[in-house]
């Protein structure tokens, strides 16, 4: 229930709750026949600056915190183990929220804004969807019955990816120019743009 900070300079390790107080109680004084607690932590972030981190509960909650442990954004979204969160290349803490009319939106965590909202079809594959930081752009990909789309978030759909069977993972390069699409058994890299 823990988020754990160290210093590689050699400078203090520093600890903070995911858990509000009243959440550790209630884990203190009811027993628990199976599982982990919806608020463990299940992904943790660094910004680009290093100045802040960031996590997801399992109950969906994602929580942004200054380097030193001191809160600065918390945002409530339904429950999907797979979406997890991702810093943008200019320090954004971008979310991603299912809705339930066939729509996904990129939310910036702090302003609560949506950066991007694409549709979200029913699709065959375990990886329904990913933000994918880069250097200078980050992108969402998003099942379809053929393979991925990826969006450029603030622009129109980059590419198309077509994969034979189901997406289990989807990665992309720093410099948005190659992507990895892992099957069960073979990963697929994409070139986005031309060699130079």
């Amino acid at each position: 229930m823990e988020i754990l900070s160290w210093e590689l300079d050699g400078g203090a390790p520093r600890r903070w709750s995911a858990a509000s107080g009243v959440e550790r109680l209630r884990e203190a004084v009811t027993p628990r026949l199976h599982g982990r607690p919806s608020w463990t932590p299940r992904w943790v972030g660094i910004s680009p600056d290093g100045q802040r981190v960031a996590s997801i509960r399992d109950d969906g909650t994602v929580s942004l915190w200054s380097r030193s442990g001191q809160p600065i954004a918390a945002l409530a979204l339904p429950h999907y183990a797979e979406l997890d969160p991702a810093f943008a290349p200019d320090g954004r803490l971008l979310a991603l929220r299912a809705s339930g009319d066939g729509r996904l939106a990129a939310i910036d965590v702090e302003t609560g804004r949506v950066v991007l909202e694409v549709d979200d079809r029913p699709s065959r594959n375990l990886r329904r969807a990913a933000l994918l930081p880069a250097t200078r752009a980050t992108h969402l990909a998003v099942s379809r019955p053929d393979g991925m789309a990826l969006h450029r978030l603030g622009a129109a759909e980059a590419a198309r990816i077509s994969v034979s069977g189901q997406v289990w993972r989807i990665a992309m390069d720093g410099n948005a120019r190659v992507v990895a699409v892992a099957t069960q058994h073979r990963v697929t890299l994409w070139s986005l743009a031309p060699r130079s």
